[in-house]
């Protein structure tokens, strides 16, 4: 595992298992959440970015384009979602990032399904948060904020388990399909 995985699985668990313990105080004091998943946005934002530059290629099929709008919103999130329509801002904010985060995820589920992978859990899970998500765009209430807060903690954690757990899979499958190859052509 690369030093940025490292970090990057450090840093999601960290912030799931945070939010998830304390999400009761969180939705007390949800511009907390707000520096926790600015942090989280930069980070992925900043990770985007670096291996777009890094391949070399800045254009419509890279990341870096979104990396600069999420970095905007990361930042607005971060700073300047207090006032009269603070709260709807951030909650805004949190289910655009959510609908854009698993937009990627639905492309990689349909890729692994294509390929005959097992991606249906993924799936589903990206599914719920979309509609939990324009859910709370369409209407940025209270009930919605502290729903989304606990889907975000345990989304936290499973973005950085399930590539695990499907790595796992992988291997056990291609391991499988290696033994079937070898007792066919005995």
């Amino acid at each position: 595992m690369k030093i940025w995985e490292k970090i990057k699985f450090c840093l999601y668990i960290i912030s799931g298992v945070f939010i998830l313990v304390f999400n009761y105080f969180l939705h007390l004091h949800v511009h907390y959440v707000d520096i926790v998943v600015g942090t989280v946005m930069l980070a992925y934002a900043i990770e985007d970015m670096v291996i777009s530059c890094i391949k070399g290629i800045v254009s419509h099929k890279t990341k870096f384009f979104e990396s600069i709008v999420l970095i905007s919103l990361a930042i607005v999130l971060m700073f300047f979602t207090y006032g009269e329509y603070g709260y709807q801002t951030r909650l805004i904010i949190w289910g655009t990032w959510s609908i854009l985060r698993e937009g990627d995820e639905i492309t990689e589920c349909v890729v692994r399904m294509t390929h005959k992978r097992p991606a249906i859990i993924s799936l589903a899970e990206s599914i719920v948060v979309i509609i939990l998500s324009i859910a709370m765009i369409v209407d940025p209430v209270e009930h919605h904020a502290h729903v989304h807060m606990i889907l975000l903690g345990i989304e936290l954690i499973l973005e950085v388990i399930f590539p695990i757990f499907y790595g796992f899979l992988d291997k056990k499958i291609e391991k499988k399909l290696g033994a079937e190859a070898a007792s066919t052509e005995e």
